[in-house]
């Protein structure tokens, strides 16, 4: 593959932190992908940080602070996603709540 080529496909894995995904659809040798763009990081080239994804809250961004409490989240093979949030000292009976998430299709 031209030499463009490549330089273009480890600043797309390099932006999107997914290496694989990149590799699979630009349909190159993923191994040869990731040491490019570990090359170039070590470069300081388009590449800082490879594969690396962080998740922030809105609450996050917007500098609130940390809610107390426990956070349980659930999802299926579908994307079905079921999000609670206890504050401090609530109580839960997380078997129960789990079994009714899965059997709620049964």
């Amino acid at each position: 593959m031209p030499a463009e080529l490549w330089a273009e496909a480890v600043r797309a894995a390099a932006q999107s932190g997914e290496v694989y995904r990149v590799a699979r659809a630009l349909r190159v040798n993923f191994d040869s992908l990731k040491r490019r763009v570990v090359e170039a990081a070590q470069r300081g080239g388009a590449a800082t940080e490879v594969g690396r994804f962080v998740e922030l809250s809105g609450a996050q961004i917007l500098g609130a602070s940390a809610a107390t409490g426990s956070v349980l989240e659930l999802s299926d093979r579908d994307g079905v996603r079921l999000t609670i949030r206890l504050g401090g000292g609530e109580r839960l009976n997380v078997a129960e709540l789990v079994q009714g998430f899965w059997s709620r299709r049964a």
